[in-house]
């Protein structure tokens, strides 16, 4: 997630909002255009299993004649053939499909819930570690001065060398943070 923002033209100069974070996100994720479109196929094929099977169709002949080709001499039988299944089979066949179609959309439904989580996790964390790196600025700026104040007063003989030495493991302590 955060490749596709950092590298995505459309982002490079705007402030991102969450809004808009999620909105791209959803937008670009193959997984929910897939599902997505899983769900949109099922809903609209037909459902199969509330129709009979297909009528067949059959010619039969009988006592034809092997030494002559004048077939009248025979029987010829027509058969047209419809199976006819039990009413429920037919009825509970559609709403499985039905329910099919509508598991696939829950499908749907259930993967862009995940991205948008996923998305708004990554989000949150980026903006706790802005805040973060905005405190531990402010704090840099104030043990720079605290040190230097430390080593005004050490200079002068009015504080003992730990204060110094004190505000440099400060100091550095924060810059580490800076660092990670």
């Amino acid at each position: 997630i955060l490749t596709f923002f950092c590298h995505s033209p459309a982002f490079a100069s705007e402030t991102l909002t969450m809004d808009g974070v999620v909105k791209a996100a959803i937008q670009a994720n193959p997984a929910l255009a897939a599902a997505g479109f899983e769900a949109d196929a099922a809903f609209a094929r037909p459902a199969q299993s509330a129709t009979p099977p297909d009528p067949e169709f059959m010619i039969e002949f009988y006592q034809v004649p092997i030494d002559t080709m004048d077939v009248k001499q025979g029987t010829i039988e027509y058969m047209v053939e419809q199976a006819i299944p039990f009413p429920s089979k037919l009825v509970y066949g559609y709403k499985a499909d039905k329910r099919e179609a509508l598991a696939k959309s829950f499908f749907k439904s259930a993967t862009q819930n995940e991205i948008i989580n996923q998305v708004k996790k990554v989000y949150l964390d980026i903006w706790r570690l802005q805040e973060e790196e905005q405190i531990n600025r402010h704090a840099l700026s104030i043990f720079t001065v605290d040190k230097g104040r430390a080593e005004t007063s050490y200079a002068v003989l009015e504080a003992s060398i730990a204060d110094p030495v004190r505000a440099s493991v400060d100091l550095g302590e924060i810059e580490g943070r800076l660092v990670v």
